[in-house]
């Protein structure tokens, strides 16, 4: 089982639709969807979830670091009114840093600021570079 926790920020106009997913209309960059404590419980509940519906060895990812320029430059995100911010994805990796299983912290392989050859041009997905380093760090936690 694979879990994400992503951070972003959006608010809806009373006047425009809203979101879908990440492709959004009417939505402005000025509002954290899901609060930090409200993310906190999340990760909480997911891990006893996981606890209680699987005797699985649990080990946490944090997000791999990005690049807040290249998304706010990259066109379908300007389109979308679509923004995120490496702060947001640092405090959310903070919380996954502080659980306790094992980590495998991806904003450090990637570096701070990010090596740009990790991730697309968008500035937020991995490229296949980077999908290589996420395998390896996996890998190598799971076999230390």
């Amino acid at each position: 089982m694979v879990l994400e926790v992503r951070a972003g920020r959006f608010t809806k106009s009373a006047e425009e639709p809203g979101c879908c997913g990440e492709a959004c209309n009417g939505v402005a960059p000025t509002k954290t969807l899901v609060s930090l404590a409200e993310t906190e419980l999340n990760l909480v509940a997911l891990r006893h979830l996981a606890a209680t519906q699987s005797a699985a060895e649990w080990v946490w990812l944090t997000r791999w670091s990005i690049e807040d320029a290249l998304i706010a430059a990259y066109p379908p995100f300007q389109m979308g009114q679509f923004a995120l911010r490496g702060e947001d994805f640092d405090a959310v990796s903070d919380l996954v840093r502080r659980q306790p299983d094992p980590v495998v912290d991806l904003g450090s392989v990637f570096g701070r600021p990010p090596n740009l050859e990790l991730l697309r041009p968008d500035g937020l997905h991995p490229s296949l570079a980077g999908q290589q380093v996420i395998a390896k760090a996996v890998v190598d936690r799971l076999t230390a």
